[in-house]
């Protein structure tokens, strides 16, 4: 019988050691914790170095993939709000030679929309909304419900209402050192 048990701590233990290259399944039946730093997607590391999990500045989560992206599955009833979203981080388009664009995106899927966007590479303060709910465009010191900072980017700082509905058409609220006008776009 005592090797009967050794045989059999063996033979678990070899096949304990071999591992195995399919997918695993991760199951907890309740509440579950991680502490430190969790890796997903299939650019992590199988066995993480140690700076991963001490480094003080990294991220408590970090999705490393070609299609780095959260999706939020709603499976609500009719009677109940349903709407699917996404969280994506830059688009994963192969069908584009460049691969896609760099942004951040809130995407609906249910209307297959995309909401909100920001571009790689927008500058500070593009939109900051401050705790009072002033918006500054350009700012990070709103002073009005709507503040819009000119930063050089452009002649002047503006508004622009454009009509697309019949025969299109644009209008400008501009200002400047000079005063602040209304510029019909369409014929100058």
């Amino acid at each position: 019988m005592t090797n009967f048990k050794a045989l059999i701590i063996s033979a678990t233990a070899m096949i304990l050691a071999t591992g195995s290259l399919s997918a695993q399944v991760l199951e907890a039946s309740s509440d579950a914790t991680i502490r430190d730093r969790l890796c997903v997607g299939g650019g992590c590391a199988d066995n993480p170095s140690p700076d991963f999990a001490a480094d003080a500045s990294g991220a408590s989560l970090e999705l490393r993939d070609f299609r780095t992206r959260i999706d939020f599955v709603d499976i609500s009833t009719d009677s109940f709000p349903d709407t699917n979203w996404a969280i994506e981080a830059n688009e994963p388009t192969l069908s584009i030679p460049s691969g896609g664009t760099e942004h951040l995106a809130v995407r609906d899927e249910s209307a297959s929309t995309v909401p909100f966007l920001i571009r790689g590479g927008a500058p500070t303060n593009t939109m900051y909304i401050s705790a009072d709910g002033a918006i500054g465009m350009g700012t990070s010191i709103p002073r009005q419900s709507l503040h819009i900072v000119n930063k050089g980017t452009l002649f002047e700082a503006g508004i622009r209402l454009e009509d697309t509905i019949g025969t299109p058409y644009s209008w400008d609220m501009r200002g400047n050192d000079a005063g602040f006008y209304l510029y019909d776009a369409i014929a100058g």
